[in-house]
This record gives C-alpha cells, structure tokens and sequence, in this order.
C-alpha cells in the first residue's frame, strides 16, 4: 500500500487459499477498538451478502408481494364469486399501487419479519376499508371474497418471504454470486464504514498487510470485486493517487464522502451535464413521493375531517359553555422553506387580561392554571388539534410531520440545536415520529429540544407511506393513554 493510517481491511466469502491472511493496515487513534495485529494468523473466512443476489432479491421482493396481493384477489373473485368486473380490477390495480414497492426484510430475522409483515397487512387493510367507507364503495365486493383474501394473502406473502429467504442462504454457498471486498479508510469515517460493510460481511480476523504490498497486487491476488475508499478529512490528493492506480484493475470503486459531521437527509449521487453530483440534503418528498404525500394527506384529512364532524360540534359547544371566549385561536408557526402561516387550534386556556388575543406562547406545564375545565381533557387526549385538520387541507401542514413550533422558541433554540432548520423542509405535521416516541409538550431543556429534532431528522431520512401510517395508528393509540400529555 505504500500509506500508513490507513485501515485496509478484505472481506471474502470464499475459503482463502492456504497460508493466505486477511490484509490490514492500521493507525494508532483505531489500533485499540480493533483485534491484535501482533502476528500473522490463518484468514478466517466470512461472508458477504451477495451483490448480484441483493440486487435481484431485492427486485424479486419489491415486485412479488403486490403482484400476489392483486393476483391473488382477481383468482379468489373468479372462483368464488364470478365474473371478475371492472370494479374488482379496479381494487387489484389499486393494490398493486399502495403495496409496491414491498419492504425489503431479509436483514431481519424470522421473527421480526413475521411481525413487520402482520403490521404492513393489518395498516393495508386499515387503509382500503378506510377508502371504500369514504367513497362508499365496499358494498360493490363480496364479503367471502374480502375474508378469503385478507387471510390468504399474508399467507402467501409469508410463503414468499421464507422461500426467497432459503434461496438467499442458498446462493450465498455458490461461487458464482460470491463477491470480495477491499476497504481502504482511515480514522472515525473508517470505523464507520467498517461497521456499515459489516452489516453485508460477517464478521472475521483482521491481519496485517505490509506496507510494501502493493493494493493493485491484493486486489490481483484476492480477485476483488469491489473498493471502497474512506479517507478522513482532506484527503484529495491521496483518493486521487489511489484513484490512479486503481484504473488498472477492474474492481469496481467506490468513494465514502467525510460527512460524518453533516446531517444528510435523503443523499443521493446525481449528475449535472455529466458532472457528478453528490446531494447531501434533499427534500424526501419531489416527485411521485411529494405526489403521494400530498395525496394522502388530502384524502385521509377529508376521510377524518368528516368522520369526527359531530365530535368537532360536540367540542366547540363545550368550549363555549365552559369558558368566556372563542372557540378557536390562531398562532404564527414557521413552515416548509421557512414560511409564516396560522396554525388552528381548539382554545384550551382562559381568556386574562395579559392574554386578550391568545398569543401568549408560554409552553403549558402540567397543573398549568391558564387550561380550562374541558381544555385539559382536550390536550390529555390530543383533540385540540383536530382543527388542524384545516390546515393539511390548505396545504400550511401536512398529517405526519416534523411539529411546528412557536415563532419565539423557533427563535431561541435555532442557533443552539445543530441541524435545527433541517425539520422545515418539509411541511409541519399534526403529529411525528418524535410525539410518538414521547417528545411532546413542554421542552423546557436544551436536550430535550435536541431529542425532539433528531427524531424529526429521522422521520425525513426513513420516511415512506408505511412509516406514516405507522405514526398515524400510534397517534390514535396514545388519544387514550400518553403520560407526557397534560
């Protein structure tokens, strides 16, 4: 290799030949997290997970579990209850359209693939009874039909997972999809990939490589495929000089930006006239994302505003009766791309002299003396948000969200929470990954505002339809017990 500092590490599925060690090169600020180099030691075989079967795998599991969730429906409607009409083709396209792409859950374990797949099933199911209440169309499909399929289907669908499971493990003992990996990398960055590529190799010995070895020769000698390059800090010319001598092979090569430090939301490689371009942070929602978005939030937002229409009445007669004052109350939030709009809310607090237009943004606490009779089962059960349902429709909010906070807390905490700004995005949501993970109501610490963002961030990095609909069934969950509501 030629460099010291650098963590050089070879990963292989295959058996070495004999006499064969597993190379390394290692600086002292990673020598003491990793095993003793003090001698050479018999490479310790240990597997990767198959590229060319991940690739395939995962296109296999992506497209085969909607496709048996829309075949399986026009098969049982034909045998049990023909002709197949248009309205059934109707809902099986409309199945293939909410269930693909499917989750990929070879990682997980049997157990807690069968789980994730009884949950994505149960909010599948959730989520069409929901629309064909709303457009009134569940009587156009029979009930032995909708019985047959919403119990065989996740049957298939467990079949499916455990087949492709077998035939996974199965590929991984042949030759052929068998891939070797070099990792070249220094300091934090460097342990980090480590840990990243750990999760596709098991785990094995490090050894010592000397520094006279020549990286074109390892890659030579171990038929390597793939190269990672992680190099801490500014390293430019030395990824270039490695670059250089590495076009000389045909392993396949791969650069792990320093962005450790940076919060990266959606990263992804793109181009610019042929330029590449490495995007850090981008917006999850462009595209047929911000499309399905926007749509689900227009429709379950209608769906709820009309299904809670007489609880709204039922609150708004309360408020009144209990307390001088108006039924609702507007406050300034800031929003996607920072901009200003009127959040709703139900009034849950008396009207004082030092509070006549309600824009005291003073975080309640609990016992707080200002909440009203009927204000305090509002905010214990969430209700007062429910005119929030106004703003998703205007487009000010979205139904799962970073929460918008008030104009002078956004102030105060801004320059103390790194990242802060990442949350605006998006649009602000009447719930989120953080409030249903206890980070709601009062934050009255700097660490528990820090908390509350890098749960927001966490919703922007991983956020899909299911995780949404995850987020909304935990919110109805905690209307009835939430010790961190007051």
């Amino acid at each position: 290799m030629g460099q010291k500092g650098k963590l050089c590490e070879f990963m292989s599925t295959l058996p070495p030949p004999p006499s064969t060690h597993d190379p390394l090169i290692i600086s002292p600020d990673v020598h003491a997290t990793l095993p003793s180099l003090d001698s050479f030691t018999p490479f310790a075989p240990f597997r990767l997970e198959t590229a060319t079967f991940t690739t395939l795998g995962s296109l296999w599991l992506a497209t085969a579990e909607p496709a048996i969730a829309a075949v399986s429906w026009i098969i049982l409607t034909h045998g049990l209850t023909p002709p197949v009409v248009r309205a059934d083709w109707v809902l099986s396209l409309g199945i293939l359209a909410l269930t693909f792409p499917a989750p990929q859950r070879l990682h997980l374990t049997r157990g807690r693939a069968t789980i994730h797949l009884i949950s994505q099933w149960l909010q599948l199911l959730l989520l069409l009874w929901f629309c064909g209440w709303a457009t009134d169309s569940l009587t156009l499909y029979s009930p032995s039909v909708l019985v047959a399929w919403a119990s065989i289907t996740p049957c298939l669908w467990w079949l499916n997972t455990e087949a492709t499971r077998g035939l996974y493990h199965w590929t991984r003992r042949q030759p052929a999809f068998i891939r070797h990996a070099l990792l070249i990398s220094t300091g934090k960055l460097g342990l980090r990939t480590h840990r990243a590529l750990r999760k596709r190799y098991e785990s094995g010995e490090l050894h010592q490589l000397h520094e006279q070895d020549d990286v074109v020769s390892v890659i030579n000698q171990y038929h390597i495929h793939d190269v990672y390059i992680a190099l801490e800090g500014s390293a430019e010319a030395e990824i270039q000089a490695l670059l250089t001598r590495l076009q000389n092979t045909p392993a396949s090569i791969y650069v792990v930006p320093d962005v450790l430090h940076t919060v990266v939301v959606q990263g992804q490689l793109q181009t610019l006239d042929g330029l590449p371009l490495i995007a850090i942070r981008t917006s999850p929602f462009t595209g047929m994302k911000a499309l399905i978005k926007r749509s689900s939030d227009l429709v379950l937002a209608l769906g709820i505003s009309l299904l809670t229409l007489p609880l709204l009445l039922l609150i708004a007669c309360a408020i009144k009766l209990d307390s001088q004052g108006p039924i609702l109350f507007f406050q300034k939030r800031l929003g996607m791309n920072g901009q200003i709009f009127d959040i709703w809310k139900f009034r849950t607090m008396y009207l004082t002299p030092h509070a006549k237009d309600l824009s005291d943004t003073t975080q309640a606490i609990r016992n707080d003396p200002r909440v009203t009779r009927i204000g305090r089962f509002l905010r214990r059960t969430s209700l007062d948000e429910l005119p929030q349902l106004l703003n998703v429709i205007r487009g000010d909010m979205s139904l799962v969200g970073p929460r918008p906070h008030a104009m002078d807390h956004h102030h105060h905490y801004q320059p103390l929470v790194q990242a802060y700004m990442v949350r605006h995005s998006v649009r602000p949501g009447i719930t989120g990954w953080a409030q249903i993970h206890g980070l709601r109501g009062e934050t009255n610490t700097l660490d528990k505002m820090r908390r509350r963002i890098e749960h927001d961030i966490y919703y922007l990095q991983h956020w899909s339809l299911a995780l949404d609909l995850h987020i909304i069934l935990r919110t109805i969950g905690l209307i009835f017990k939430d010790a961190h509501a007051w």
